[in-house]
């Protein structure tokens, strides 16, 4: 992350010095389907993110986000013990990104950062990687899918996510 960010003040500055660009700031509703082993134990998620993107220019951005998902624990059925509830458990996730857009507004864009867990038994943090493919209806509406996974005490937590967004123009100087 530290890397990421000094990457990004250097092209900030960078990009100021030859003309001013234009940033925008995302705010979006999430919602999430775990996969793998994380969909044994869990069920739906939702949330909400801030995405901040610094437009190198109309088809390069870096990007900044961060945000929570709530997942519901799912109830099991054990021999012997029963039925037990798994906890919810809330992620934080915090990633830098780099978003490319097609001609036509549709974009890539990966991801890499930390999430933070909480939660009853969550707790502690994990190396975070994610891939976005989105579509920006408007400059202020956008649409986006990804795949987003981390490791967690041997456990892969990985999930599929749908964000909608709506983004506010920031004006460069």
């Amino acid at each position: 992350l530290a890397l990421c960010a000094m990457m990004f003040a250097s092209l900030t500055f960078a990009q100021s010095a030859k003309k001013a660009s234009s940033s925008e700031l995302g705010i979006g509703v999430d919602a999430a389907l775990p996969i793998g082993d994380f969909n044994k134990s869990h069920s739906f998620g939702i949330g909400g993110t801030l995405k901040y993107a610094y437009n190198l220019d109309e088809n390069n951005a870096i990007t900044l986000t961060a945000g929570y998902i709530n997942f519901s624990g799912k109830t099991e059925t054990f021999p012997v013990i029963g039925d037990y509830k798994n906890p919810s458990v809330g992620f934080i996730p915090v990633k830098a990104g780099y978003r490319y857009t097609f001609p036509g507004n549709f974009y890539v864009e990966p991801q890499l950062g930390v999430t933070f867990f909480t939660g009853n038994d969550a707790s502690g943090s994990s190396f975070t990687y994610a891939g976005n493919i989105g579509y920006k209806f408007t400059p202020a509406v956008d649409l986006s899918v990804r795949y987003e996974g981390m490791s967690k005490n041997s456990n892969n937590l990985s999930f599929l996510g749908l964000r909608l967004a709506y983004n506010f123009s920031l004006s460069g100087k």
